[in-house]
């Protein structure tokens, strides 16, 4: 049996703590989203000519991006705001709405991820923000999958991360509620709606404290899958 992954919280001043348990992306400006060869970080002025930035224009008014995701050369951003997922390709300048807000219930989104993997169907995982839910959809066609649910109310939840280990299980972060939610993989594949969302990790009584405002905010896997990382 595959053991569970640690959940070692990042929390101020670069604190690891290890919770008890069984990278930051560039945040775009609005209506804007950028792709640069990564260099090392360095406080001096560079040498070596202008950046080669890609800038990619997002359609619409009242766009906020929030999350991004990507798989090969193919992105995908969320807009906080209303909650519709934008789609483009690295190298093309076109954006286009992938998943216009508000549908299927999506009036708002965070963070997302998407599965890919040959082996598996192409499934992106969008966390709803205050509105307690998780989307599912096909990352291809854009057809919906699935929906969960934490049941929490609007001032008693933000669901704003997630991340898809590489069993095909979603972890979702949530910055109000102290939890860490799983949704595991053949639920996803079941095409379940409205399904109540698993709690991974409780962080009450944890090293892992939450204060007022926001907690819990991004959250990745390490490559050998032993443990989820978490910021706060």
């Amino acid at each position: 049996m595959k053991r569970a992954p640690q959940v070692l919280p990042v929390v101020a001043a670069a604190t690891l703590l290890l919770g008890a348990c069984g990278s930051p992306d560039p945040e775009p400006t609005p209506a804007s989203a950028a792709t640069e060869s990564s260099a090392p970080a360095s406080s001096a002025p560079s040498s070596s000519g202008p950046s080669n930035a890609g800038v990619y224009n997002l359609p619409g008014t009242g766009v906020f991006p929030e999350g991004i995701t990507a798989a090969d050369d193919t992105f995908y951003v969320t807009s906080t705001s209303d909650g519709a997922v934008f789609r483009g390709t690295v190298g093309s300048p076109d954006v286009s709405v992938f998943l216009p807000g508000g549908a299927d219930g999506r009036t708002g989104a965070a963070g997302l991820d998407v599965l890919d993997d040959d082996d598996r169907p192409d499934y992106l995982v969008i966390a709803g923000g205050a509105t307690g839910k998780v989307w599912v959809y096909d990352a291809n066609s854009g057809d919906l999958v699935a929906t969960f649910t934490n049941g929490l109310g609007t001032d008693a939840t933000f669901l704003n991360d997630v991340a898809i280990a590489d069993n095909g299980d979603a972890f979702v972060t949530d910055s109000r509620s102290p939890a860490l939610y799983r949704i595991p993989f053949d639920q996803i594949v079941a095409g379940t709606q409205d399904a109540p969302m698993e709690t991974f990790v409780n962080f009450d009584g944890s090293p892992f404290v939450y204060g007022e405002g926001f907690n819990a905010n991004g959250i990745v896997e390490n490559d050998d899958e032993s443990a989820l990382i978490v910021v706060q």
